[in-house]
């Protein structure tokens, strides 16, 4: 009968390889049941407004539906500016993964999160990416909020107005009210 003999090189991979793949599975549990912790109300729908660039180019407003658990949120929304300096813009964007935090009694909720998505002007689509950060203070029975965010973004619109334009950043404040369920 033969034997195969593994030498402590072969086995020490072995045993690396079956370690990481281990901490990889218990990482991800972790991860997982951090995620499906839940909230009595997780859903929030919110109208949205630029109000600098409502006062400078006319009016904008956005609708969002954000999908809230005790660590992570995820989010989408459609932002509409129909005469922005004489072209039309229409923004759909998510965010794939935020944070937030809760205070202990969730009169606020503070948040931060990566986001992505398209701007529509005159019939082409640029790309956008950038990243949010906010503030929404409940009130009533706790069903209503009202809030205000930061969102800095990488856009490719500017061509619309010059044919060489640059991608650029924009930051942009906002102001939302909005219903949780």
């Amino acid at each position: 009968m033969k034997t195969v003999a593994l030498n402590n090189k072969k086995l020490l991979l072995i045993v690396t390889f079956i370690m990481k793949q281990l901490i990889v599975v218990l990482i991800s549990l972790n991860i997982f049941s951090t995620y499906s912790q839940d909230r009595d109300k997780k859903f929030a729908l919110s109208i949205i407004t630029d109000p600098v660039a409502t006062y400078k180019d006319g009016a904008n407003l956005a609708m969002s539906v954000d999908y809230m658990m005790n660590v992570s949120y995820f989010k989408a929304q459609v932002f509409v500016f129909p005469d922005l300096r004489g072209k039309g813009l229409v923004e759909l964007t998510g965010v794939p993964l935020g944070f937030n935090f809760f205070n202990r009694f969730s009169d606020y909720r503070i948040y931060v999160g990566a986001k992505g998505g398209a701007i529509f002007r005159d019939g082409t689509a640029f790309g956008t990416v950038g990243a949010e950060s906010g503030l929404d203070i409940n009130f009533g029975d706790d069903s209503w909020f009202i809030g205000g965010f930061l969102s800095y973004d990488y856009r490719e619109d500017g061509v619309v107005w010059e044919d060489e334009a640059d991608s650029f950043w924009r930051l942009s404040g906002l102001v939302r009210v909005g219903f949780k369920w």
